[in-house]
């Protein structure tokens, strides 16, 4: 997998490699990237590796976390909100919209589906 600009967990080890994947370029007609990852609990010390830059893409973008309720906390900021949220839940954060996520705590495994809607990564 490329390394996702703006997300440094990511590209720290396998705790959140990704299991399924759709984009451009394995599937030249996509119009969808698309990453499902398996994330297991995480100690305070791997989330404070994890640091979402703030960014805007050029498309929709809809993040799906599935999991028991209270497995996982997170702080959103879009635009000028903030908002927290846990699983299960979906966030739509609209083209051209600033935003970041912090990663507040993961207690249980969560999976999380990030879809943007465009082939490619922007």
């Amino acid at each position: 997998m490329e390394a996702l600009p703006f997300h440094s967990l990511f590209d720290t080890g396998d705790e959140m490699r990704p299991a399924i994947y759709c984009d451009s370029r394995l599937y030249p007609d996509s119009k969808v990237w698309v990453r499902i990852y398996r994330v297991p609990r995480l100690s305070k010390k791997q989330l404070d590796k994890f640091k979402v830059v703030g960014h805007e893409h050029e498309a929709d973008e809809i993040h799906m976390i599935a999991g028991k309720p209270g497995a996982a906390k997170f702080k959103w900021i879009m635009g000028d909100e903030t908002f927290f949220t846990e699983p299960p839940c979906t966030v739509y954060i609209p083209a051209g919209t600033y935003h970041h996520v912090e990663w507040l705590e993961v207690s249980e495994p969560i999976t999380v589906v990030a879809l943007i809607l465009k082939g490619k990564y922007p």
